[in-house]
């Protein structure tokens, strides 16, 4: 899949806003506070609006009225996504978080399919994308994919836990799990750009390796079966985001 340099910018632009600059307090409250909902509405509209003016700034792009609708777009089919995200929360619908991204992941396309691809920008620009597209995949291997396991938009965890752990405890298992994830997907990531294939089952063995206890031992954790499923879908899923991306053998 070849993805142009723009429609990449704002993809990372809507990555970084939606997910790095929107702490955990601030995302669980905004379904409920109007507050926190327009707050996170001016960030994103910011990151948004960074990404034409910089390029314009550094002459990369010449200013032209398709900017500002495709800005008027996205800024605004963002706020209502997320205000209206507020009732369907109500309904308890299996896979929200999914179905979330995916309607902005759509505006944000078809903002760039109406007006962006109509823009011209310096080769400047088509000489970086590739490095544009690596970080875009390393970020979004990290929060997006890790909440989109941990939501179980495809397994239900929730369901395989042990519900005899003590709060604390289990989010204290929680975060060191998400951790040892972050971990994992960043370096098969790079293994993976380096064109190190072999390296990547060394490293799924020593992550094996190293918490064959805490399989073994279904009192206190995961059973082996749910540890095998989550290992997987994140290795999975750094190999579906390299292939969508493009970058599948750039090394």
């Amino acid at each position: 899949m070849n993805i142009p340099p723009l429609l990449t910018l704002f993809l990372l632009a809507h990555v970084i806003a939606d997910f790095y600059l929107q702490p955990h307090n601030m995302a669980k409250k905004k379904n409920k506070k109007c507050l926190y909902l327009i707050g996170h509405a001016f960030i994103y509209t910011a990151c948004i609006a960074l990404v034409p003016s910089i390029l314009i700034c550094l002459d990369v792009m010449a200013y032209s009225p398709y900017i500002l609708w495709m800005f008027l777009l996205l800024s605004i089919s963002h706020l209502v996504i997320d205000y209206l995200k507020r009732f369907v929360g109500k309904l308890k619908i299996k896979r929200e978080f999914t179905y979330d991204q995916l309607t902005h992941i759509a505006f944000i396309t078809l903002a760039w399919c109406l007006w962006g691809k109509n823009l011209s920008v310096s080769h400047i620009l088509n000489e970086t994308a590739h490095v544009f597209l690596i970080a875009l995949g390393l970020l979004i291997l990290m929060r997006p994919i890790g909440i989109f396991i941990e939501r179980g938009d495809i397994w239900d965890f929730d369901k395989a836990s042990d519900n005899s752990k003590e709060e604390a405890q289990a989010q204290k298992h929680e975060n060191t799990s998400r951790l040892i994830g972050y971990l994992e997907r960043i370096i098969i990531y790079i293994l993976l750009l380096s064109g190190q294939y072999t390296a990547i089952a060394f490293v799924i063995a020593t992550k094996t390796i190293a918490r064959y206890p805490e399989i073994n031992n279904e009192e206190k954790h995961l059973k082996a079966s749910y540890y095998i499923i989550g290992t997987l879908l994140s290795v999975t899923s750094v190999f579906v985001v390299t292939i969508l991306l493009g970058l599948a053998g750039i090394g």
